[in-house]
């Protein structure tokens, strides 16, 4: 079907460019320009590398370039378009960053006191073995030093029911904080999704006024993003991109989508937004333009380019993003993020162009990263390699890997399941994927536990 499509593109000369919400002249003019890159994006889903996607370009002067490949909804045949839904992962981590910093730059709360100050459950605050130690600041959560459980214990607190969906931000975050942290504040970088979600109940605390609520009013509503939530309703939903997965014939198959919160339930702060390709654009525009959106200044261009910057024990993170390149002016040149559910946005300070790459496809990291290529070939630019995503720490496969190859690749002698001798990856990894605790894995107990250990 997708053959057909693109045959069909190409027997008629190329793809005709209409205009979005927010396309420019110059975008319109350089449409044929991009035409290789369009077809580069086309064929990716053709070839099987992704069921469908967006991408979008911008420079100093707005966007440049934006298409939809693929399909969002290969059941029903609908084309996967520029400004589709989608559950964008760990690339909230940014966006809560951004409103973090933007209320420090106000005053109304400050990166270097400890959330003690706000949150009263840090208050006498103890390591999971019992030793007291001081509350974490918030510039410690947000560069994953903070001391918050790892991504790699996820799916055990859970488990342990420690973390409940169904309970407020609020009565998580002291339930996490009677839990203990998992090492000392400022020890050692660990990436943590729960860090987020300490930092923004904070957040909300010394603001008085609920995250979401905080967000839209600080953040979304003067950027404009009027489709980014960590709610959307049930028809957002179900009209949103399907979420794909590969089954053991190497076929896309629908996944199960992630049920937002309801009202009054956790919100995930390190992974729980819904986004469009347009409204992370503006995003994504703020922070090329230090601060500045559309002539209108925002956030200081000082305390938004201190999240550029290598942290104290996180060297390659800085607030909210990861950092590539070298540091010029005080600031990483290439700061960036996925999310596990296959997306990917980055701002190039030395080539002045920010990108954003949105799909439904865990495990995409090989194409998101190959189209950040492709995309400054267009540009007319090398780009500064990127490390690897941070949601791959406990993930049981390798960059571009299907779960069943990597379960292939490690289950040597072929009996169906993976000792803990045969295991390769992280060890820690090996302890929490084994749910029924008889010492093997089978690639069923690895798709069930993986799939709940996605997207923050």
């Amino acid at each position: 079907m997708i053959r057909v499509f693109l045959a069909t593109v190409l027997l008629a000369g190329g793809w005709a460019f209409a205009q979005g919400p927010e396309e420019t002249a110059s975008e319109t003019r350089a449409a044929d320009a991009f035409d290789p890159l369009r077809i580069w994006l086309s064929r990716a889903a053709v070839e099987g590398r992704t069921a469908g996607g967006s991408m979008g370009l911008w420079n100093e002067q707005g966007r440049v370039f934006a298409h939809g490949f693929g399909y969002a909804d290969i059941e029903h045949s609908r084309e996967f378009a520029i400004n589709e839904l989608c559950h964008i992962a760990s690339m909230t981590k940014p966006i809560t960053a951004t409103v973090i910093v933007m209320l420090a730059d106000r005053g109304t709360l400050s990166l270097d006191e400890p959330v003690s100050r706000w949150l009263t459950e840090f208050k006498e605050v103890r390591l999971v073995g019992g030793e007291p130690v001081a509350a974490p600041t918030l510039r410690q959560l947000l560069s994953h030093t903070g001391g918050a459980p790892g991504n790699i214990e996820r799916d055990q607190l859970f488990r342990e029911g420690v973390v409940r969906r169904g309970e407020s931000l609020e009565e998580n975050v002291r339930a996490l904080a009677a839990r203990g942290l998992s090492h000392a504040p400022g020890s050692r970088f660990a990436y943590s999704g729960y860090g987020y979600v300490i930092a923004a109940r904070a957040a909300e605390a010394a603001a008085g006024v609920a995250w979401d609520t905080l967000c839209r009013e600080v953040l979304f509503d003067p950027l404009g993003m009027r489709d980014t939530t960590y709610r959307p309703d049930e028809d957002a939903v179900r009209s949103s991109a399907r979420p794909y997965r590969r089954n053991r014939a190497g076929a896309w198959e629908a996944a199960p989508r992630i049920n937002p919160p309801r009202e009054g339930q956790y919100l995930n702060a390190g992974g729980g937004l819904y986004s469009t390709l347009e409204d992370l654009g503006r995003f994504y525009q703020l922070h090329l333009h230090g601060g500045e959106y559309h002539g209108t200044r925002l956030v200081s261009a000082e305390a938004i380019r201190a999240m550029y910057v290598p942290q104290p024990n996180s060297p390659r993170y800085g607030l909210g993003f990861q950092l590539a390149g070298p540091i010029v002016g005080g600031r990483a040149s290439v700061v960036y993020h996925g999310g596990a559910t296959g997306t990917l946005g980055w701002v190039d300070f030395e080539h002045q162009t920010a990108g954003v790459v949105l799909t439904q496809v865990p495990g995409s990291r090989a194409l998101l990263a190959d189209a950040r290529v492709e995309a400054a070939k267009m540009l007319g630019y090398a780009p500064t390699p990127v490390g690897e995503d941070l949601d791959e720490e406990a993930a049981p496969r390798r960059r571009g890997q299907t779960m069943a190859e990597a379960f292939a690749e490690m289950d040597k002698d072929g009996d169906g399941r993976i000792s803990r001798e045969e295991w390769t990856r992280d060890p820690r990894g090996f302890d929490i994927l084994d749910a029924n605790k008889d010492g093997y894995l089978t690639l069923e107990e690895i798709e069930a536990v993986s799939g709940r250990l996605g997207g923050s």
